[in-house]
């Protein structure tokens, strides 16, 4: 999860809100059942994480680049502690 995360930043990073609306619903896919998934003590974290992917997804419509970008590098703070090893800055097309 960590990894997708990070890999979701870059794009936003990449292509701003665009490449947020063509790669969120994936995201929040990955995301579905986590509360039954063994996340242990990362449970809230997780939790955050869906809260504002979930906000994302109900105003990406009309939401600016920076507007899109602000919140996932948010996400991107959250995924720095779930357990794991995944490259913060991978590169994307």
């Amino acid at each position: 999860m960590k990894a997708l995360l990070y890999e979701f930043r870059a794009v936003v990073r990449r292509h701003g809100a665009a490449g947020a609306r063509r790669d969120l619903p994936i995201v929040l896919e990955n995301f579905e059942g986590y509360e039954e998934a063994p996340v242990g003590e990362h449970l809230d974290t997780y939790r955050q994480i869906v809260e504002k992917l979930e906000a994302m997804q109900s105003t990406i419509a009309s939401a600016s680049d920076d507007d899109v970008k602000a919140a996932v590098e948010e996400i991107g703070t959250l995924a720095d502690s779930l357990p794991g090893e995944a490259d913060p800055e991978p590169s994307v097309e």
